[in-house]
């Protein structure tokens, strides 16, 4: 049934029996009994209101845009559920689960039984069904072997699911009837030919044809796609669409099936619908044709990675190029010209529209060469963009076509670029807010260096609907590119009429002084990169080897000479040679330039240079530009490496310049040296003397692997300036330091040096006195637009300064921002500070004693790098929440800010502030302000930051709910809790942390010397800690009024006035929970307590502590926890020999302990021996293995199998040192005599493993550690059952699936060593070396559970392994990214990726790398 879209797509029909009518607004449609809300009803009469007796049609094909009727879901044709819901989502009102379906036919309640469905051949929809119909649909047989290559005689063998149904068969290109060939034996082909079958069964619909296309002695290079259908359907006088050529719609569109054939392998068969593509190009004999993959055919996309993993992997509809102007039959035909131009729009990281070619089969006719592309239309903008709400237009000659969303902002631009006058620069900043300038460049640059003049017929421009979206655009039908070298492209840009209508762009753009610049520049740095000459030819060379040996079947189908052929790409290598230096005197001669520019550029080792959009990694470097036009390079120095200036023709020690050739030949060098700055004392501070005097800096101390040092103990760093030393000392706090220098207002250079006597630490940086780049006073609203503050402004700031929807503020390195008392900055746009590590950005007042206010963020998506922030938050009129004092960054209403190296010092108002928004901070430092953040119903991300000396007054301790943090409320869009982790929260006088009804997880945090709590949980929801620490604060950790749940596991508190606790000093009732595991308490006043007001005692169920070193009489009597004196190492994590070793959950350390250890547990099982073979009898055996830094503790730990009965005890003073292996003998004199290489063994026990059986391991806590149940199903490996080669762990991150273990690779196992299997899987065996790139055939074939698939790589590659059925479904990943040169073993079981077992069947399995591509056959039967 075709919808108001002209497309044919499902249906589900509703009916109401009653004699009333029914209001189904608010009811739920859905086809997953696990989603019942899929869809829902709209409060729109006309379609939820269902009268009596009346039927309601809803198209089930997942595009609800268009219109109510268009669910949001699409139907399985292999089958699933419809279910109608309820308002109240729960109320199932109808159900029907349903199987397999076919095209056109329905599946309905029977007209006399609503409680009988039947298929339907004749659907009524909208109307009563019929009282007859057919009970079941027979089932289609399978072809084995499918689609092939054949040489010589082929034996084909048809499967009959079904002995109730019979098969007919034919060779005829038609859908077999009863009156064909019955098939009863295997049938013989030797020639090409298709073969159809198709079954039958009384009372039952026919079957769908099965159809396989076998090709005799062909040898083709590059894939085959098979195109098989009913002959007259392609070739009928009255329907076929090669006959009607010119008819065109959903109407024309027909059924096939399409098969894709790899090197012998039917890599994908799908029903789809294939119509004529293109409109000229349909009178051609040699037509191109569109692919539609639904679900009315048979599945709703086509899922194969057609075009490689770094494309879509699934698709909507393909187009089949056949090459139109650059066809074979053509003139200077090649088929390469449109993959030429799109590879280097790609190359240029446009969307581009990716291709492939592969020979065409009609279905047993050979039909040539075809490029296979996606087709630009809403399916690619979505799958490559994941745009939901778009405009999508083509251009179409004179004229554009809308293909998606709404033609209003279209017309919009188009009278927008028409009527300004670009002359003037605002215009200008406008239309960039507009339209995408670098791809409306490109494309541009592209028109004029590949000659492609069809673009006014062939590209499409797109656009996100948002209102700070812009258009962009893509490219087609290229194939008239690269035939006239002298084509002049910049001609036809004064002609905007007719079919160069869409110049208008460039036309009016080119008005403007910086847009001609970039434009001429554009075209440049083409001709200087993917336009060079050798670079093209490459590219020519590549495409013309893909066609090079099929190009004779092309050829001899269309007849046409493959040297006349030849020659044609011959032409486009003579094109790029001449190219360039046409297209050079063109532009001179176009825009009157003075001449051209040879730049040669030099390096040293250390860095790379951009050079306009070129970026520039050899040395010496050459390539033209023009006289008077400016040209911006820019050094980029690599890590670990510094920019050290520019010398040549131009010298600057700025890394970006910008140089206006003024002569024939210019010579540049960039110097580079090696940077250490991030090893040892760091300084940041502005490079430029604030006018105010107050110069803030921060001390950064890195040990030599560039991390923060995180010392336990406080450092002291001393500071001096130009030599004389400042009072007082600075102390770094976890590494952190911070101090305000009072340098005196002069106009000489200041020498800053940092140094730590402790350590011999030294730095040292100079303070200029330079004027700022310019002086600017501000205030009112900026315009729209872009606003940049460049290099070292300097901005005075003297009443409110608005940035309003459509602008956005830059500010650059070095800036300084003075602002005066209570100003503020109102941000309803975007504003961007872009400061460096070694030029930051200042935001400061002239007078410490007349602050300023915030930065209030609206709506916006901002961010902030480097920059200081002093003296802020003084605005009395902007107190908000706790302590009614102004946050200095303040994001309001959806705002979305990310903030990294910001330093708010020393300020009498809130640093951070947070209202229905999203803050990320990172590597920032916030100290000596009022309060330090406040964030309600907001995501927070605080991550490698400090909070440090809270508040400003100089330890004046007076509870002022001065909070490190206060967190309130729950984002109302964002479930995922707010995340603070590997932060510091040091020296406060209310809370480092206090939670309100949010929603938090703290991971690897310290915090330290607060007056009240460290973390204090309140009113509701849920907090999880990990990992953290917190010392010298009245209350630890503490689960307050309310009803909140405090989780905290592998903490300590020490040395505070109560480590944990529950109920706080209110009289309201405390109702949560604090829940606490693996955990220090150590001498703090009172360790643990539970105790609340309103109860005048302790909450029953309040506290629950397990697995804890509590040193709390009340606590310690119990299985689990203990008492004891923790051995801290550094950083508080106790040593292997303390107290409290392996003595938590799992056998892992109580406190902190290595993140891993979390995750992994302390120590796994990787090796089991339980069948040893008797030539290698070393009897039963187990390997544990510590993959950690950490030693690990395993005194007194137990071995067990499944019985507890059996029981080995581990010897006292046992320990396991990092990534480490410790193998457990039933008897060590056996294991000796077989192992010589001595690993490390314990032993001996009584007991053995079966073949089906457990291996557990206890803590000496009676905690397990670890655990595997193996061998009880089909699932496991078999070989160690009797052939004597050990299970080996292949993946330590789960032992607890089989897929995860495999048989060594060799008899006896690898104990003590690294399993092969592991090995092979994430790394080459180092004595295994590739010579070759090979997929080897799985072993064992045919198989019944796991099967081994072994291959080799030449070199490191980027790899996919997958498998997929016998119909091309990719039925299982098994391996994707990035591997080392090497030798490989993955074990496969048969399931599919949502672990289902698959049936019994063959099944085929492909590698491909860069380089390579193989496909392989196994069978699986169950």
């Amino acid at each position: 049934m075709e919808d108001d879209f002209g497309d044919y797509d499902d249906i589900i029909e509703l009916y109401n029996p009653t004699n009333v009518a029914v209001n189904l607004s608010g009811y739920f449609l859905s086809d997953d009994p696990e989603y019942l809300t899929k869809w829902i009803f709209p409060e729109y009469e006309e379609l939820s209101v269902l009268q009596p007796g009346a039927y309601r049609v809803l198209w089930a094909d997942n595009e609800p845009h268009q219109g109510l009727n268009h669910l949001s879901f699409s139907l399985d044709k292999s089958g699933e559920s419809v279910v109608l819901t309820e308002p109240d989502a729960v109320t199932i009102v109808d159900q029907i689960d349903y199987q397999n379906q076919q095209r056109d036919v329905s599946y309905g309640r029977s007209r006399n039984s609503q409680d009988v469905w039947l298929y339907f051949a004749d659907p009524s929809i909208g109307f009563q069904n019929s009282t007859t119909g057919f009970e079941g649909l027979a089932l289609e047989p399978h072809i084995i072997p499918n689609s092939s290559f054949i040489n010589g005689l082929m034996t084909v063998e048809i499967i009959n699911p079904d002995p109730n149904q019979e098969v007919y068969y034919s060779f005829k290109q038609t859908h077999p009837t009863t009156t064909d060939n019955p098939y009863s034996e295997e049938i013989i082909i030797n020639q090409t030919k298709i073969l159809n079958a198709k079954a039958f069964r009384a009372g039952y619909l026919a079957s769908e044809t099965s159809s396989a296309l076998y090709l005799m002695g062909q040898n083709f290079t590059l894939p085959v796609l098979a195109l098989l259908a009913d002959s007259l359907d392609i070739w009928g006088a009255g329907n076929g669409i090669y006959t009607n050529y010119l008819e065109e719609g959903p109407q024309w569109e027909k059924s096939c099936l399409s098969q894709f054939i790899v090197e012998d392998s039917l890599m994908f068969s799908i029903n789809s619908g294939l119509r004529i593509q293109g409109r000229s190009s349909r009178s051609r004999p040699k037509k191109s044709f569109r692919i539609f993959f639904k679900s009315a055919y048979d599945r709703d996309r086509l899922e194969y990675p057609v075009f490689g993993n770094s494309a879509p992997q699934s698709y909507k509809n393909l187009v089949l190029r056949a090459g139109y102007d650059d066809d074979v039959q053509m003139t200077f035909g090649t088929l390469i010209r449109d993959p030429l131009v799109s590879s280097m729009w790609k190359d240029l990281g446009m969307l581009v529209s990716k291709g492939n070619f592969s020979n065409l089969y009609i279905n047993d006719q050979y039909w040539g060469i075809y490029n296979i592309r996606e087709s630009i239309n809403e399916h690619f903008i979505k799958d490559n963009t994941g745009y939901l709400d778009f405009d999508l237009i083509r251009y179409l000659k004179w004229n554009t076509e809308l293909k998606h969303g709404s033609i209003d902002a279209w017309n919009e631009i188009n009278t927008f670029i028409r009527t300004r006058d670009f002359s003037n620069n605002q215009n200008y900043l406008d239309a960039k807010n507009k339209i995408d300038i670098e791809t409306f460049l490109n494309l541009q640059a592209l028109i004029i260096c590949s000659e492609y003049r069809s673009w006014t017929w062939g590209a499409s421009v797109y656009k996100e609907q948002s209102s700070s979206s812009k258009w962009k655009w893509t490219i087609w039908d290229m194939d008239r590119a690269f035939t006239n070298p002298n084509w002049n492209g910049f001609t036809i840009l004064d002609d905007t009429t007719g079919l160069y209508k869409p110049n208008i762009f460039a036309n009016r753009l080119l008005k403007n002084d910086q847009f001609r610049f970039q434009f001429i520049n554009r075209v440049a740095d083409f001709l200087n990169s993917i336009f060079l000459p050798e670079n093209v030819i490459t590219k020519i060379d590549s495409l013309e080897a893909l066609l090079d040996y099929d190009i004779t079947y092309e050829s001899e189908r269309w007849g046409v000479s493959t040297q006349v052929w030849r020659n044609n790409v011959n032409s486009l290598r003579s094109f790029s040679e001449s190219r360039p230096g046409v297209v050079k005197q063109q532009m001179i001669e176009y825009f009157s330039l003075d001449g051209k520019s040879d730049f040669t550029i030099t390096s040293d080792a250390g860095g790379h240079i951009k050079l306009n959009t070129i970026r520039i990694d050899q040395s010496p470097w050459e390539g033209t530009y023009f006289k008077g036009v400016p040209v911006i390079l820019e050094a980029i120095p690599a890590q670990g490496y510094v920019f050290n200036g520019w010398s040549g023709d131009y010298s600057s020690e700025s890394s970006s310049i910008t140089v206006v050739p003024d002569h024939a030949d210019i010579s540049l060098h960039a110097h580079y040296s090696e940077n250490n700055t991030n090893v040892g004392l760091q300084i940041v501070t502005p490079l430029i003397k604030s006018s105010s005097g107050h110069h803030p800096v921060v001390l950064r101390y890195y040990d030599d692997f560039g991390n923060i040092i995180e010392n336990n103990h406080s450092i002291s760093a001393r500071i001096r300036v130009n030599g004389a030393l400042v009072e007082p000392i600075i102390v770094l706090n976890k590494g952190v330091g911070s101090y305000i220098l009072d340098l005196e207002d002069s106009m000489s250079d200041v020498a800053i040096s940092a140094y730590i006597e402790e350590y011999e630490e030294t730095n040292e940086s100079i303070i200029s006195a330079i004027p700022a780049a310019n002086s600017t006073a501000l205030s009112g609203s900026l315009p729209p637009g872009e606003t940049v503050w460049v290099s070292n402004s300097k901005i005075f700031v003297n009443d409110d300064l608005y940035v309003p929807n459509g602008s956005i503020l830059e500010i650059q390195e070095g800036s300084q921002i003075h602002m005066g008392q209570h100003v503020n900055i109102i941000v309803n746009g975007q504003m961007e500070i872009k400061g460096t590590r070694t030029d930051p950005v200042l935001f400061s007042s002239d007078n410490a004693s007349e602050p300023w206010g915030g930065i209030e963020y609206y709506g916006s998506n901002s961010s902030i790098d480097y920059c200081f922030f002093l003296n802020g938050g003084g605005d009395p009129d902007k107190g908000w929440q706790h302590t009614q004092t102004q946050p200095i960054i303040f994001a309001r209403e959806n705002s979305d800010l990310s903030l990294e190296n910001i330093f708010i010092l020393n300020s009498p108002g809130k640093a951070l502030g947070a209202h229905n928004s999203v803050v990320n901070v990172d590597s920032s430092i916030i100290s000596f302000v009022f309060h330090g953040g406040e964030f309600h119903y907001s995501h927070l991300t605080f991550k490698n930051s400090y909070v440090l000396n809270i508040p400003n007054d100089d330890g004046i301790f007076v509870d002022d709910d001065n909070d490190g943090f206060h967190i309130d409320y729950v984002h109302p869009s964002i479930d995922e809790p707010s995340y603070i982790s590997n932060s510091f929260f040091i020296n406060g006088k209310d809370d480092a942390i206090d939670h309100h009804r949010a929603r938090l997880r703290i991971d690897n945090c310290w915090i330290n010397n607060w007056m009240n709590e460290g973390i204090a949980a309140s009113g509701a929801d849920t907090i999880r800690v990990s990992n953290t620490i917190i010392q010298n604060c009245s209350n630890g950790f503490e689960a307050g009024w309310g009803s909140p749940n405090l989780y905290i596991d592998h903490c300590t508190a020490m040395n505070n006035g109560v480590g944990f606790k529950f109920g706080d000093n209110y009289s309201t009732p405390s109702t949560g929970s604090l829940i606490m595991t693996n955990s220090i308490a150590f001498n703090n006043d009172d360790n643990i307590k539970n105790y609340t007001n309103h109860l005048s005692g302790p909450f029953p169920g309040g506290m629950q502590v397990s697995y804890s070193m509590t040193n709390d009489s009340d606590y310690d009597d119990t299985s689990t926890n203990f008492t004891g004196v923790p051995a801290f190492r550094d950083n508080f994590r106790i040593s292997h020999n303390s107290t409290g070793a392996s003595m938590g959950t799992r056998g892992k350390n109580v406190g902190l302990v290595d993140p891993t250890i979390i995750e992994l547990g302390p120590v796994v099982i990787n090796e089991i021996m339980y069948k040893a073979s008797s030539d290698y009898d070393s009897g039963d055996w187990v390997e544990l293995y510590n993959p950690h830094d950490d030693t690990i503790n395993i005194s007194f730990w137990n071995l067990r199998d499944e019985s507890d009965d059996h029981n080995y005890i581990i010897p006292e003073n046992t320990s396991l040192p990092p990534r480490s292996f410790m193998v457990l003998c039933r008897d060590q004199n056996e294991f000796r005599s077989v192992y010589s290489h001595q690993p490390d063994i314990l032993g001996n026990f009584t007991f053995g493993f079966g073949v089906g059986d457990q291996v557990r391991v206890f803590s000496s806590t009676f905690s397990i550690v670890d655990s595997v149940e193996y061998g009880f199903n089909g699932l496991w490996p078999s070989e160690p059952n009797s052939e004597g080669p050990s299970l080996e762990l292949v993946d330590i991150q789960n032992n607890e699936d089989p897929e995860f273990w495999s048989a060594s690779f060799n008899v006896g196992g690898t104990p003590g060593l690294t399993n092969s299997a592991t090995m092979l899987n994430n790394m080459p065996e180092r004595n295994l070396i590739a010579s070759e790139y090979k997929l080897e055939q799985n072993y064992p074939n045919p198989f019944n559970g796991k099967t081994i698939i072994e291959y080799k790589l030449a070199k490191d590659s980027q790899i996919d392994i997958a498998v997929f059925d016998i119909n091309g479904r990719r039925v299982d990943a098994l391996a994707s990214g990035f591997r080392e040169a090497g030798i490989y073993r993955l074990n496969w079981n048969p399931r599919d990726r949502h672990g289902h077992t698959l049936p019994t069947g063959i099944y085929f399995y492909r590698l491909i790398t860069d380089e390579y591509s193989i496909v392989k056959k196994m069978l699986y039967v169950k």
